[in-house]
């Protein structure tokens, strides 16, 4: 098959590198100039904590990604499986459907302790089968799919109706469901459960917590350190009659953590990364145990996925809802999903258009979507043209839903939202070095708190960032959106150019289209530091924090996340 629309390896690593270089230049010529400035929050003495005197600060985003950052993705190169070869014969002509070979050369791989199963150049077309959820499915840790290249493997979905379906699904089968209340301590025991209650209020971000019982934990536990969505918590944030506390859900404020240090006699336990939002009593605060283990190790690399077109009319906003519509065949489907799993990379995949497909359409919905999981790393990879970006959460090339995770050097081009966060497990990512480009709507902060996140570095061609109230979302019986964010950051923000003043939004006709890079009115605060370009204004409420609009050309440092690692590693 011939595919179209692609970057290769060599042609991303080279459009990045120069983009960086250009960046890097200009700032450099800034300093040289002497006509750098810093924020106010972030002097060059600052270390973690830092506040100033209406209480404004600015999050540790260093830990985002693998590892938080502290070892370099690794290049595997042992237990190699070409699943072109015996015994799975895969065919990279793509004439024949090779769904079960490469899933059973996945299974091997985990089954085997790792391994790398090599898809070398050509087309693999894959299909799902009828009562499942997912073409693909990896359960193991350290399975790594590889391709020969993204411009040289392709995967290729056979097929369409793919309502509520994942092609690749990474997920641990060993966790359990997060219970939504707290339990009362004499079940704990019963329900397979580990739980200490906080000892006191935590107001600001730590990673010492102190607690009831340390002695129930060890070094190298993973927990949820985690409040309830109760009535108290609801009313405070103003969403009275809008959020309940009965199916909680993706509302509640939890961080996933490694307990790297148990002080019995003082009842503390030291967590990797700080939290992100007060923690209090009140709301039932405390440290569970994970039921389960997260997948970890997990690599996606080197090649691009595309999907058949569907051929049938239903585009509208509400096609996710008529039976036989591209929308309701399409909707809420994805290539890859993310869920209970840690430690895992993405790197060099991207979205390609298969030759079959009359239009320039690469996905039927969604890209990537990362859900309740943690230090994730996306970076190179390039998301485009999907076919439905209607109404039930459609259209979005990278839908964040996890924790301190990476997406870096990537591009979304023409998403419904390109980058979107979403529910209140969603914090401590950082999106950096990115480009959003011709979004049907804003790339944005979606829905339910989705507290302490970092935009840094990111430019927009045609697309704009957004963090407002979203009074949307109520429909078959979901809670109001909301609050979507509090405590994000916005750092030397780059437009190139603003979207059409006025555009078509599906059935519903013209609608305006804000002329601003960033559009930010958070809950409690947020912080927009350094804009530039051409299109760089700002329209930011009275509570938020702007500094700089239009003079990020000599912000130091030119980058937040960076600079913030190098001070907590030393590199």
């Amino acid at each position: 098959m011939k595919n179209m629309y692609i970057f290769g390896h060599k042609t991303q690593r080279e459009f990045w590198s120069i983009i960086i270089c250009l960046l890097m230049a200009s700032h450099s010529a800034s300093l040289a100039s002497g006509e750098s400035w810093r924020s106010s929050l972030y002097p060059e003495n600052w270390q973690p904590g830092h506040m100033d005197s209406q209480g404004r600060f600015l999050h540790d985003f260093s830990y985002a990604g693998y590892h938080r950052g502290e070892v370099s993705i690794p290049d595997i190169d042992e237990n190699i499986i070409n699943v072109a070869q015996k015994p799975y014969y895969a065919d990279p002509s793509g004439k024949k459907d090779s769904t079960r070979a490469i899933q059973a050369a996945l299974d091997h791989a985990a089954r085997t302790g790792g391994g790398v199963v090599f898809m070398p150049a050509g087309t693999y077309r894959v299909s799902i089968d009828e009562g499942k959820n997912s073409v693909l499915d990896i359960r193991g840790s350290k399975t790594i799919l590889r391709g020969g290249g993204a411009d040289k493997t392709f995967l290729f979905l056979d097929g369409y109706k793919m309502r509520g379906k994942t092609i690749i699904d990474i997920r641990s089968t060993e966790m359990k469901a997060w219970p939504e209340k707290a339990p009362r301590s004499a079940s704990n025991a019963k329900r397979g459960m580990i739980v200490s209650p906080m000892a006191q209020d935590i107001h600001l971000p730590a990673k010492v917590l102190p607690v009831e019982d340390a002695s129930l934990f060890n070094v190298g536990d993973g927990v949820l350190a985690r409040i309830d969505l109760t009535q108290r918590f609801i009313d405070e944030h103003g969403m009275a009659g809008e959020w309940l506390p009965e199916e909680a859900g993706f509302r509640i404020v939890a961080f996933i953590r490694t307990i790297m240090a148990v002080d019995k006699e003082n009842n503390t336990l030291t967590m990797d990364i700080p939290t992100r939002y007060p923690m209090l009593m009140a709301d039932n605060a405390r440290v569970e145990k994970l039921r389960g283990r997260l997948v970890s190790e997990v690599g996606l690399e080197d090649f691009s996925i595309g999907m058949r077109q569907h051929p049938g009319p239903g585009l509208g906003e509400l096609d996710h809802l008529n039976a036989g519509t591209v929308g309701y065949d399409a909707s809420n489907s994805c290539a890859i999903l993310v869920e209970n799993a840690e430690n895992c990379w993405i790197r060099r995949v991207n979205s390609y258009r298969p030759s079959v497909n009359n239009d320039n359409i690469h996905t039927l919905s969604n890209g990537i979507r990362l859900r309740r999981c943690r230090l994730i790393t996306i970076e190179d990879c390039q998301w485009r043209f999907p076919q439905y970006r209607g109404g039930s959460g459609d259209g979005y090339p990278y839908y964040m839903m996890g924790q301190d995770c990476l997406i870096q050097n990537c591009l979304a081009e023409a998403g419904r939202h390109n980058y979107s966060f979403g529910t209140a497990q969603c914090s401590g990512n950082v999106v950096f070095g990115c480009l959003a480009k011709d979004g049907l709507l804003a790339s944005d902060f979606h829905m339910w708190l989705s507290p302490a996140n970092l935009v840094d570095g990111t430019t927009c061609d045609g697309d704009y960032f957004e963090a407002k109230f979203r009074p949307w979302g109520k429909w078959g019986g979901n809670p109001m959106h909301g609050i979507t964010t509090t405590q994000s950051v916005f750092w030397n923000l780059k437009g190139e150019r603003y979207g059409e003043p006025v555009f078509v939004f599906h059935e519903y006709g013209e609608r305006k289209r804000p002329q601003v890079l960033v559009q930010s009115e958070q809950y409690g605060a947020g912080y927009i530091i350094g804009t530039r370009g051409s299109a760089c204004k700002v329209d930011a409420g009275e509570n938020e924090f702007v500094e700089g609009a239009g003079k990020g050309d000599s912000l130091a440092p030119r980058s937040l996340y960076l600079d913030q690692r190098k001070r907590r590693l030393g590199r």
